[in-house]
């Protein structure tokens, strides 16, 4: 055996144990998860920062592997920082603006045929949400900037993993 063969057999051991991303996913800082009703209200956000230290810092989770931005503003899927989930970043507002469009656009795109009960509340969500409303989120001050999930109300489970 190979040590190429010997450590994929590592790395799929890990990820069964759940110590390790499958292919496509990784481990990324994430900071929030925006809990969202079944017609794409933000009913509530939920602190997923580890607060064992201090001053509470992200924690690692497991979610679709982060594209590689160049320039032309690129969405994560069904995760990112504030600036394209929520249209709200630490200081430009423009910036913010274009890259919540290219989030929106992105995923109006590959969810457009999905039946999938999140996947639909994630869209009216996107229909309905305006910058303007960050103010109104629980956390609001803390999240410019910081990565952020979405699940549904009443679940555990994260829109990415479902």
């Amino acid at each position: 055996m190979t040590i190429l063969h010997s450590l994929v057999r590592l790395h799929d051991r890990l990820a069964a144990d759940g110590l390790a991303p499958e292919y496509g996913f990784s481990r990324e800082k994430i900071s929030y998860a925006v809990v969202l009703s079944p017609d794409g209200t933000p009913v509530d956000v939920g602190d997923l920062r580890d607060t064992s230290t201090r001053k509470p810092k992200p924690s690692l989770h497991i979610v679709p592997r982060p594209v590689k931005r160049t320039g032309q503003p690129e969405s994560n899927f069904l995760w990112d920082k504030t600036s394209f989930a929520l249209g709200v970043g630490t200081v430009d507002l423009d910036r913010a603006g274009r890259e919540h469009a290219a989030f929106q656009e992105f995923h109006r795109r590959l969810l457009a045929r999905s039946e999938d009960e999140g996947a639909l509340a994630f869209l009216r969500f996107l229909d309905r949400w305006r910058p303007e409303h960050f103010r109104s989120l629980r956390y609001a001050d803390d999240m410019p900037g910081a990565n952020v999930v979405f699940r549904m109300d009443g679940t555990q489970e994260f829109l990415h993993a479902r």
